[in-house]
């Protein structure tokens, strides 16, 4: 139906760019902050892939290719 998931791939680009925006910004003060915030990002991601092959909008492996790609994506913007 589509060839990577662009909802996947959105989803997973933003967890994993405002996860690792909160991780520099916020400071060592916030020990249990930081964890809960990259868990609840991460997990709202997959929930996102996941209603899509429920609902078969999209193939599971187009769902895993857009994770790995908007992860990709975002992790490049970040380093560099």
């Amino acid at each position: 139906k589509s060839f990577p998931s662009q909802h996947a791939t959105l989803a997973a680009f933003a967890a994993v760019y405002i996860s690792m925006y909160f991780n520099t910004v916020l400071t060592d003060s916030a020990k249990l902050l930081k964890p809960l915030l990259v868990f609840s990002f991460v997990m709202l991601a997959i929930l996102a892939g996941l209603t899509r092959i429920i609902q078969f909008r999209n193939h599971p492996v187009d769902v895993y290719c857009g994770w790995l790609l908007g992860a990709a994506i975002a992790v490049y913007l970040v380093k560099i």
